[in-house]
């Protein structure tokens, strides 16, 4: 895995070909996009001396890592490529004569059956997933209540909870229909099931360091804490509990630190949660009059001086530093300034305001650095997060 994506200047060999791709194979389950595309792209550049099975292979992997990153035009470009290869492919076996083979013929129609009734599930979620996307939320928890996930063959095998993925969608579908106490309902059963699966994988072992090791590679994706982590802080902060918001997002901030839209929902819990009110200032909060320190001058030379640091949110900090994670003001600003740092140049700038949010959400122009990928991403996490089942 930590072999140099540099060193790949040919690859005559193609059992190197083989352990790069393995390497791809192995950053995409770690989550490392980036450097997966990194390394396929290098792979896709010498893709002609490979076996038509293996550059498909290639391709998929690439045409997957570029929706994972929202980058939608080169995922079509590389979906025309592996149609021409397929139709070359499927001409190729229609000029040869092919023989039948019947032995295997009743076995096979028993793994097609099985394999259909899973299909048909998988089929529902997918369809309920468009159906939430085009705004038809009825019909989409229809199909999704349709949906038998009791035949899915379990997270072992696909990496997938099927069980986490209902209870998430439905919250999200919940959460576009302004049903927000109904969508945080279900977003803690997904994160409850997520806990339940999560338990049983670290159940074979007792050492931490090898917490990975007799699982399938599959299983390296099976946890979403952290995304349900969000989607239940994005919910909590529509129904008005910021400081509840706030432990959630704070948490989701581990992985999604480059992320703008997280930072920006995390000055929005603190504002929220220091949101004065005529109850708090009975209760012996201190008001606004703290802001202002004293006045100088009079008349048009007068100047209003304020003070170098809010004596409410000195008392609400007990003495803390602002870059300790409290939802304070002082921490607000330090999450607003994170998330304007983090904004691509294009989005910075008031007179690309309208078009920036379509082109993030195409991919816009592809960068290699981990916080360019985060931006593309944010757009994504405007709103809760649907799960969808892995592409073929």
């Amino acid at each position: 895995v930590h072999s140099a994506v540099e060193e790949m200047d040919g690859l005559d060999d193609v059992e190197n070909s083989m352990l790069y791709y393995n390497q791809a194979v192995i950053l995409y389950h770690l989550r490392q996009y980036t450097e997966a595309i990194s390394v396929g792209e290098k792979l896709y550049q010498f893709i002609e001396p490979f076996e038509e099975k293996f550059a498909q292979a290639v391709c998929f992997l690439l045409v997957d890592l570029y929706i994972l990153t929202y980058q939608a035009e080169k995922a079509l470009h590389l979906l025309a490529v592996l149609e021409k290869m397929i139709s070359q492919g499927n001409n190729n076996k229609n000029g040869k004569n092919e023989t039948g083979n019947n032995t295997n013929k009743d076995g096979s129609n028993h793994k097609a059956e099985g394999g259909a009734l899973i299909e048909a599930a998988k089929s529902k979620i997918h369809q309920s997933n468009f159906e939430y996307l085009r705004g038809n939320y009825r019909k989409a928890v229809k199909l999704l209540n349709s949906s038998n996930i009791a035949e899915h063959p379990g997270f072992m095998k696909t990496g997938e909870c099927l069980r986490c993925m209902f209870w998430n969608n439905l919250g999200c579908i919940h959460f576009a229909m302004s049903k927000h106490n109904l969508g945080i309902f279900y977003f803690k059963k997904a994160l409850q099931e997520n806990d339940d699966v999560c338990a049983q994988l670290s159940a074979g072992s007792a050492d931490p360091g090898k917490k990975f090791s007799g699982r399938p590679m599959c299983t390296l994706l099976t946890n979403k804490r952290y995304e349900l982590l969000y989607n239940c802080g994005i919910q909590l902060l529509h129904i008005g509990r910021p400081l509840a918001a706030f432990e959630c997002l704070i948490e989701a901030v581990q992985v999604y630190q480059a992320n703008p839209r997280l930072w920006l929902r995390l000055a929005e819990c603190c504002i929220a949660a220091n949101k004065g009110t005529s109850e708090q200032e009975t209760k012996g909060l201190p008001s606004k009059k703290g802001i202002v320190q004293s006045i100088v001058g009079q008349g048009y030379h007068r100047k209003i001086v304020l003070a170098s640091q809010s004596i409410q949110n000195t008392v609400y900090n007990d003495g803390q530093s602002s870059a300790i994670p409290v939802a304070s003001m002082e921490f607000a600003a330090i999450c607003l300034r994170n998330a304007l740092l983090l904004l691509p140049e294009d989005q910075q700038d008031p007179k690309q305001e309208n078009g920036s949010k379509n082109s993030n959400q195409l991919g816009g122009n592809p960068e290699s650095s981990e916080s360019s990928d985060a931006c593309r991403y944010s757009d994504c996490f405007d709103l809760p997060r649907s799960f969808d089942l892995p592409r073929s």
